[in-house]
Order: structure tokens, then sequence, then C-alpha cells
């Protein structure tokens, strides 16, 4: 990771090396990358916010984190009609985001 936060790799490394440092006790470098990584999220596809927020939730932050609140924000904005998320590897998966999708936007761990 750079000095900054951010750091030379895919995006999905940088929500997996969060959720990985809040978990063994890294808060401040965790912090770090969540910072560049709310930033990035009104960009970012439906699938890959599911992914991101469904890790958060995973290892115990907060539903009220800020990036916690970017990703529901972003995922109520590419919600389809019929209560859904497209997968970005086509319709066989829509399923699986969509059950991402709920898993990161649950209020309890």
């Amino acid at each position: 990771m750079r000095p900054d936060g951010s750091w030379p790799s895919f995006l999905v490394a940088g929500w997996l090396g969060a959720a990985m440092l809040f978990k063994t006790g890294w808060f401040y470098e965790a912090a770090q990358i969540q910072v560049i990584l709310a930033s990035r999220i009104p960009e970012m596809s439906a699938a890959d916010v599911a992914w991101l927020s469904a890790a958060f939730r995973r290892v115990g932050i907060s539903a009220d984190d800020f990036v916690l609140a970017a990703a529901r924000k972003r995922l109520a904005e590419t919600q389809r009609s019929d209560g859904g998320w497209s997968s970005d590897d086509g319709d066989a998966f829509d399923v699986h985001t969509t059950l991402m999708a709920l898993r990161g936007m649950r209020l309890k761990t």
C-alpha cells in the first residue's frame, strides 16, 4: 500500500485487503483504503459494490460506516425494477449478485 492509501492492483484487492486489515485490527490502514474505495463507489458496477459491501459486513464493519452508506446508495441507484441487481458476468449470475447485495445491505451481523 502506498502512503496515500492507494495500491498498485485491481480494485477488488482494495476491498478485500481493507476487510482483512479491519478484521485483524489494523483499523488505520483499513481506513486509508476505505477513503479511496468510497470515492470510487459511484462508478462501480452493482456486482462490485455488492461484493464490497458483503465483504465489509462479513468482517463486522458497522452498517453505519461511511463506505457502506455510499454502497447502499449505489445499490439503490442500480437496483432493477424487479428488485434484483445485474451481474457483470451475465444474466445467469444475477441471482448471485442479488444475494451478495442483500448480504451487504443487512443492518445486523
